[in-house]
């Protein structure tokens, strides 16, 4: 009569393989884990904002990244009347914009593919206004161009490769395919 199939070192071994499977499995998962972590780690938050200053009349546009890695800029491009624009927003409101021909620009800088806002960094982008009579035709101008339908998207991507999106309708970045 031959001997039983299982073995005490069949179930040893199957057991032993059993094992190594799963801890195959955890380390497979742990990994994906930390990978996530360390992307979350690095990712930068944008926001496009507009303050008011009425006491001392100026208006600025400002980018902030409130994320705790840098935001590194891939485009920027301006909706008005029907078609997206590779612009400036300075450039953008002198040449398209008629009722914003009267407003002082301050100041401005660009936003350029390449350049990097740094965690907790901010860019200004717009400085308009220097007297309360410039204030308030800015004011006229902001409503002429919410009636062009403006629109802006900015495209940036974290330091992993990560790609986000924000738009002037959105209240958080939109995460976009690599």
């Amino acid at each position: 009569m031959k001997g039983s199939f299982w073995t005490t070192d069949k179930i040893v071994s199957l057991v032993a393989m059993g094992i190594s499977l799963l801890t195959l499995v955890i380390f497979v998962r742990q990994t994906d884990i930390i990978e996530q972590q360390s992307h979350l780690s690095v990712m930068p938050y944008l926001r496009l904002e507009m303050s008011n200053d009425n006491q001392n009349h100026f208006t600025k546009m400002e980018l902030f990244n409130y994320g705790v890695g840098p935001a590194i800029i891939e485009s920027r491009e301006l909706y008005y009347k029907g078609q997206w624009l590779d612009m400036e927003f300075a450039d953008f409101f002198r040449s398209k914009v008629p009722e914003m021909q009267e407003i002082t620009l301050v100041a401005n800088a660009n936003l350029a593919p390449g350049q990097a806002i740094p965690s907790g960094g901010t860019r200004l982008l717009l400085q308009m206004c220097d007297t309360q009579e410039c204030h308030r035709r800015l004011f006229i101008a902001m409503q002429a161009l919410q009636e062009g339908d403006f629109d802006y998207r900015i495209r940036y991507r974290s330091i992993y490769g990560d790609r986000w999106e924000i738009r002037s309708g959105q209240s958080e970045p939109l995460a976009l395919q690599p």
